[in-house]
C-alpha cells in the first residue's frame, strides 16, 4: 500500500481563499487538497476537491473538463489583476 501513497502532500489552511486552493491544485496538476490547521499541521479538518471549488462558484461542469475550467479563472483573476 506504502507504494501506491502520495509522500508530497498539497495543503492548504482553512483561511485561505478559494483563488489560492485553485492555484495550487493548477500548479501542482491535482484534484483534491487537504485543509489541515495552522497550529498542527498534522490535523486533517477536511478535503477540498476541484469540483467543489468550481461547484461554488456556481458552474456546472458539462462538456468543460475541471482542469480547463481552474485555468480559465485563474487566467482571468490574473489579467483583472495585472
Amino acid at each position: 500500500l506504502s507504494d501506491l501513497c502520495t509522500k508530497d502532500l498539497v495543503t492548504i489552511y482553512p483561511d485561505q481563499s478559494l483563488l489560492m486552493a485553485l492555484h495550487k491544485l493548477n500548479k501542482h496538476k491535482i484534484s483534491r487538497l487537504l485543509v489541515v490547521s495552522r497550529i498542527n499541521k498534522k490535523r486533517l479538518l477536511g478535503i477540498i476537491t476541484a469540483e467543489d471549488i468550481v461547484n461554488r462558484f456556481g458552474f456546472h461542469l458539462k462538456d468543460d473538463s475541471k482542469a480547463d475550467l481552474i485555468n480559465q479563472f485563474i487566467t482571468s483573476r490574473e489579467s483583472k489583476n495585472s
